[in-house]
């Protein structure tokens, strides 16, 4: 009986463990399909090579080129909403950076508004 006991907990426990929450960072890429030539794209060239540039020289004039003075940024890190907090943030993000790999996934356009989903592979300098 005590093995019983001891066996049905145990299910119990591993599967309470084994829960995985839904990913809404998945559901969003099904429901928002991707632009199938993106390198094509030209309003979203200035991004590409804003972030192909991250950990080389002065970002100033490419940011400037690149988003609105009013943004909608979210890395999973930050949110930022507007141009001159996101400027103070690439640039401390800059003096981090040992090398970093950028692919823009795709982008959605929707009147003068561009919307991008990227995939950004970074190393960071040693803290210390």
């Amino acid at each position: 009986m005590n093995r019983s006991v001891l066996l049905l907990s145990i299910t119990l426990v591993v599967a309470a463990c084994s829960h995985v929450e839904p990913n809404p960072i998945q559901e969003y890429l099904v429901l928002a399909p991707a632009e199938p030539e993106v390198q094509s794209n030209m309003r979203v060239q200035a991004f590409i090579k804003l972030y192909d540039q991250l950990d080389d020289g002065s970002i100033d004039k490419l940011i400037a080129e690149t988003y609105a003075e009013k943004i909608y940024f979210n890395d999973t890190l930050v949110t930022i909403h507007d141009r001159k907090n996101l400027l103070q943030y690439l640039k401390h993000t800059q003096q981090q950076l040992d090398s970093i790999k950028f692919e823009v996934l795709s982008v959605q356009k929707n009147g003068n508004d561009s919307s991008v989903r990227w995939l950004m592979q970074t190393r960071f300098k040693a803290i210390g």
